[in-house]
């Protein structure tokens, strides 16, 4: 599975790393932008990798990290002489540089060199299975969760919103009039509010007539619709700062990148080419969180193709509709996995639950000095119920709300409102999620007693009812 058409994952919101980047032929050096990759580290390996070893990844839907490179010329490894390039770094001359390129590379490739960095993505070794095991009932299960959890997680963050395009053209091509080109985008949030929905003209001289009529469009509006220059600040401005689900994200990103790359120079470069003028649409692409619900259902499903070793992807719940309907569709997907999400819940508060009646959270382990153990399943639980928002009814911060952590997880803490070293319950009806703010309040502020009983009555009410209305859906 490809995840990257066109460009680099920027805002995908997870480790990027770069191989091979001091070799990368038109890397001009240090401080230029392309050394905005760190090396991948050990630990991590391609599916190739691993499957010379007789293993797959744990789940190939979900990589651990991606890498950018190394360079490719015409599918493998470029035969340059580095020294004489490296010599040549550092210099901005551009025009002087071309001459250089055609020195050091012009006599391996008659003057035409053209330069792939293939984006590939990496799995922890440590997870990985047997190549040929389908997962277990129990990972199905934990990948299923996991899946409706996302989904949980992307409707109840005000950060969040859908985007749904429709293209003409296609990302295999570098002639202009031929690329991958926006003709329809609509932007809603999670309560179906729709932000953006209008037609873009792809600015073609001739518009492919019947290809529009295929995707339902009217040839017509297209061609007087607004260009995406001419909508291009709108929607970054829409953009920016949230995560952005789309059914195929790579997709999304791809023509995101397109257009911008087209807007500022008038062209695109091949598939996967890079130059330094494209830093600065890493940059903006970089302010949003790019999030794919086509990847997260099909873990939901759990259809394992034993060929391919993987699930199987799942197709659009709407694939011939306007774009606004189709985001319209995809949310209701996301509803749909959302509904099972707090399954978890119940899950979690019965290990907690059995881990306390078996003893478990009565043990001491020694420290600097010594404290009782603490149920992490009660403390996941909690955390669970609370989703991204502080839970105490009066928070007066929504800071922590644009930010997350380097797990992307909310910035919430767990408080024990009867004192755990006092052998105080580990459980969740006695526990309260809480922004760093109102934890710092209950903890050393002058009012934290009466702002304890507070979040006592309130940890009690969301827990019975979480437990009341989830009892009665699994009945």
């Amino acid at each position: 599975m490809r995840l990257v058409e066109w460009g680099i994952p920027a805002g995908f919101d997870i480790p990027i790393y770069g191989g091979g980047i001091d070799t990368w032929p038109d890397n001009p050096g240090k401080g230029s932008g392309f050394d905005r990759w760190p090396m991948t580290p050990l630990g991590l390996a391609t599916t190739a990798q691993l499957a010379q070893r007789g293993l797959r990844p744990r789940n190939a839907l979900r990589p651990d990290a991606l890498q950018i490179g190394p360079a490719l010329l015409d599918g493998a490894p470029v035969p340059i002489n580095w020294a004489a390039l490296r010599g040549r770094r550092g210099r901005f001359d551009w025009e002087r540089e071309q001459e250089w390129w055609y020195e050091i590379v012009g006599p391996l490739t008659g003057d035409q060199f053209g330069f792939t960095y293939p984006c590939t993505s990496l799995y922890a070794e440590v997870h990985a299975q047997p190549l040929t095991q389908p997962p277990s009932p129990d990972e199905q299960v934990e990948d299923r969760r996991e899946a409706a959890g996302w989904a949980d997680s992307v409707l109840n963050d005000p950060r969040t919103l859908i985007l749904e395009m429709s293209t003409v053209g296609n990302f295999d091509v570098t002639d202009p009039l031929e690329r991958a080109a926006l003709c329809e985008i609509a932007i809603c949030t999670t309560r179906g509010k729709l932000l953006m929905d209008t037609l873009v003209c792809p600015t073609w001289g001739n518009l492919p007539t019947e290809e529009l009529i295929a995707l339902g469009l009217d040839p017509h509006a297209v061609a007087v619709a607004p260009t995406f220059r001419q909508l291009r600040r709108e929607i970054k401005t829409l953009l920016a700062d949230h995560r952005v689900v789309s059914f195929g994200r790579s997709r999304a990103y791809s023509v995101l990148f397109c257009e911008l790359e087209y807007d500022r120079g008038g062209d695109c470069l091949e598939d996967g080419a890079l130059a330094i003028e494209h830093v600065d649409i890493l940059g903006d692409l970089g302010k949003s969180i790019f999030e794919c619900a086509q990847l997260a259902y099909s873990c939901y499903l759990g259809q394992w193709n034993a060929d391919q070793r993987r699930y199987s992807l799942c197709e659009h719940p709407a694939p011939v509709a306007s774009a606004a309907k189709r985001s319209a569709a995809v949310l209701e997907l996301l509803r749909v996995m959302a509904a099972q999400a707090p399954d978890r819940y119940l899950d979690l508060c019965q290990i907690a639950e059995e881990a306390e009646r078996s003893g478990r959270s009565l043990r001491r382990i020694e420290t600097q000095g010594e404290r009782r153990i603490r149920l992490a399943r009660a403390r996941d639980a909690v955390l669970n119920r609370a989703g991204t928002r502080c839970e105490n009814p009066s928070c007066p911060d929504s800071g922590y709300l644009q930010d997350v952590s380097d797990k992307g997880e909310p910035l919430l803490q767990v408080h024990h409102i009867e004192e755990h070293a006092q052998n105080g319950r580990d459980h969740p009806d006695t526990m309260i999620a809480l922004c760093a703010n109102c934890h710092e309040r209950v903890t050393r502020g002058r009012t934290r007693k009466q702002l304890n009983e507070i979040f006592r009555t309130a940890a009690l009410a969301r827990h019975q009812k979480y437990v009341s209305e989830l009892s009665k859906t699994t009945r």
